[in-house]
């Protein structure tokens, strides 16, 4: 999946690995989702993407994930289908697919 792969990436960006740690882990233990079947007490798995989009700014804020990390998250994860069928694509494909999800976000005046 892109997505758990994209926001651990995104969170690590321009700031120490604790820091990125103790973000990653707030949000997942606020909002992430218990497994299924037996697992660690406090263990969670990442949320779908419609949960992300719901994390309300000052969420991301404590969990010290500033707004140029966190509006390329919501980006992605407002677009996470896409993403997805751009990963199974032919590397051509998926480069075209991806410049078009950035094209749409540039049109509608959101910077990206």
């Amino acid at each position: 999946m892109v997505i758990e792969h994209l926001i651990p990436t995104v969170l690590e960006q321009r700031i120490t690995t604790g820091s990125a740690h103790y973000a990653w882990r707030r949000l997942l233990a606020r909002y992430g989702e218990q497994p299924p079947g037996p697992a660690p007490r406090g263990m969670r798995v990442l949320p779908p993407p419609q949960v992300w989009r719901m994390i309300p700014s000052w969420e991301w804020h404590r969990a010290g994930v500033d707004r140029a990390r966190a509006t390329p998250i919501l980006r992605a994860c407002h677009r996470a289908a896409r993403l997805e069928e751009a990963a199974a694509m032919a590397l051509p494909d998926a480069m075209a697919r991806l410049q078009l999800i950035r094209s749409s976000v540039a049109r509608r005046g959101v910077a990206g």
